[in-house]
Order: C-alpha cells, then structure tokens, then sequence
C-alpha cells in the first residue's frame, strides 16, 4: 500500500471530525512491513506508541 492511502484516511477522519479521539498519522519511510528492524528500533518504536498512547489518556508525567 502507498504511503498517502493511510494520508488520505487520516485527512477525511479529521475532516469529518468522527473520531472518538486524538488521531495521529506518523510515516516511517525507512521501516518495511513488520516496522523497524533491529531490536533497538523496535523498543523505539514501542516507546513511541505507549507514549501516544498515555498522552491519548491524560496521564501526565511525574517528577
């Protein structure tokens, strides 16, 4: 799939405004089906996704 079918997705969701939450696209050009390679890259990846994923919940950071 070309990388601008999830761009198109992503454009009509936040035209329509129906998602029921925070939408992010990010594009990885470098990375192949299965995500990145290498295992340090992909504990990168993973970190990213849980971050997203606590910003998308409201958790905030301690000191």
């Amino acid at each position: 799939m070309p990388y601008w079918e999830p761009a198109k997705l992503y454009a009509r969701l936040t035209e329509m405004g129906t998602a029921r939450g925070p939408v992010l696209l990010r594009t990885d050009m470098a990375a192949g089906h299965g995500g990145a390679s290498g295992r340090f890259k992909a504990w990168h990846d993973n970190a990213r996704q849980d971050a997203f994923i606590l910003w998308a919940l409201g958790v905030e950071p301690r000191d």
